[in-house]
């Protein structure tokens, strides 16, 4: 099923979803200005652009959809990283990319490994580490950990494709949903709202 995924993710309608969905959160979050307790106290909250370019891996990617939002204070001069659904924290390629090739990585083979290579890029270590992400580290997150109950059938051991596989809607609906979900760890230290 996520095999389809995959080369849609070179449609540059998909992308600039995300893009618009990002920079909707990231305004929001430039609203609510700075958090920090001083500047708030003497009412300088204002957030300057501090956004820079990425070179996302895993697919063509218009230059309009690299930027990386991301506020500065005026007063504290300290970052605001908003969430993200087209970027996983400091991972170079799209975070799409990288939870559907973790997906379709399961059962894997070396005919499809070589697929994977081919549509992405992405090399079998790229491939491992990411696993251990998906399975050892997200699990003991304090975002699992607080939602797991939602996922009684999800198996840790066999995410992200059996989160996908209980997710409803289409391919690219369930990995937009999965996105979402893992939202809130993409953003810095300071990343204002969640979605």
């Amino acid at each position: 099923m996520y095999a389809s995924v995959l080369p849609a993710l070179k449609i540059e309608d998909h992308l600039r979803l995300l893009l618009e969905l990002d920079r909707v959160t990231a305004y929001a979050v430039r609203k609510k200005g700075c958090q920090d307790p001083v500047c708030k106290l003497i009412g300088k909250t204002a957030l300057h652009d501090g956004s820079w370019l990425r070179k996302p891996r895993g697919a063509r990617v218009p230059e309009e959809c690299c930027e990386r939002f991301s506020w500065c204070c005026q007063t504290c001069r300290h970052r605001v990283m908003p969430v993200s659904l087209r970027f996983l924290s400091r991972k170079v390629y799209l975070g799409a990319v990288v939870a559907v090739i973790t997906a379709m990585r399961c059962g894997v083979t070396p005919a499809r490994m070589r697929v994977l290579n081919e549509l992405a890029g992405v090399s079998r270590e790229t491939v491992k580490r990411w696993e251990a992400w998906w399975k050892e580290t997200l699990p003991k997150t304090n975002l699992w950990l607080g939602r797991r109950g939602a996922f009684v059938e999800v198996k840790t051991k066999e995410l992200p494709l059996s989160w996908l596989e209980q997710a409803k809607g289409s391919a690219w609906d369930r990995v937009l949903h999965l996105l979402r979900f893992i939202s809130p760890l993409t953003g810095g230290r300071r990343c204002g709202a969640a979605m």
